[in-house]
C-alpha cells in the first residue's frame, strides 16, 4: 500500500498528461481514504502524495470536485492533536498554489489558518505560511500577524 502511494506522485510527474486523464480521479479517491481514515499508518505518505499531485495539476478545474473532501481532510487531521500529520500543512499550501483563493469559502480559512500555527514555528509551518501567504492574498495580513504572535510567544 504505502509503495503505490509513494509512487502516484511519480507517476503524475512522469506522464502528467496520461495520469491526469486517466488515474488522477481513481488515485484521488484512493488518497483521500487514507488521510480520512482512522489508521494512522499511512496518513503521512497520504498527505504528501496527494498535496505533490496537488501541485502539479495542469488544469485546475480538475481538482474541484476534491477541494471540499480534501480540506476536510486537512481539518480533521489539524483539529486533531492525538495524532497531529505535518504534512497536512504542506498538503494544504500546496492546495492552494492549485485553487483559487475564492473557491475556498472564508469560513475554511477561518477554521483552518489559526490550527496551523498551533503545531508551533518548525520549517513546515513557515514554509506554507509563506505559499499561504502568496496564494491567498486576502489573507496576507493574518498569516503575518499570527506569525509574528508565534514568534513573540516563542521569545
Amino acid at each position: 500500500k504505502r509503495t503505490v502511494v509513494d509512487m502516484m506522485p511519480r507517476l503524475a510527474q512522469f506522464s502528467p498528461e496520461m495520469f491526469f486523464r486517466s488515474y488522477f480521479n481513481s488515485c484521488t479517491e484512493f488518497l483521500l481514504s487514507i488521510v480520512s481514515s482512522k489508521e494512522e499508518t499511512d496518513k503521512v505518505a497520504g498527505f504528501s502524495a496527494l498535496g505533490m499531485i496537488l501541485s502539479e495539476l495542469p488544469d485546475p478545474k480538475l481538482v474541484t470536485p476534491f477541494v471540499s473532501k480534501v480540506l476536510s481532510a486537512i481539518s480533521a487531521n489539524l483539529n486533531n492533536r492525538k495524532q497531529f500529520c505535518f504534512e497536512s500543512i504542506t498538503c494544504l499550501s500546496q492546495l492552494s498554489m492549485t485553487v483559487s483563493s475564492s473557491d475556498v469559502p472564508n469560513a475554511v480559512w477561518d477554521d483552518l489558518l489559526p490550527t496551523i500555527f498551533l503545531a508551533g514555528l518548525n520549517e513546515q509551518v513557515t514554509k506554507a505560511a509563506s505559499t499561504l501567504e502568496r496564494n491567498v492574498p486576502s489573507r496576507t495580513r493574518e498569516i503575518q500577524i499570527m506569525l509574528l504572535q508565534l514568534l513573540t510567544f516563542i521569545i
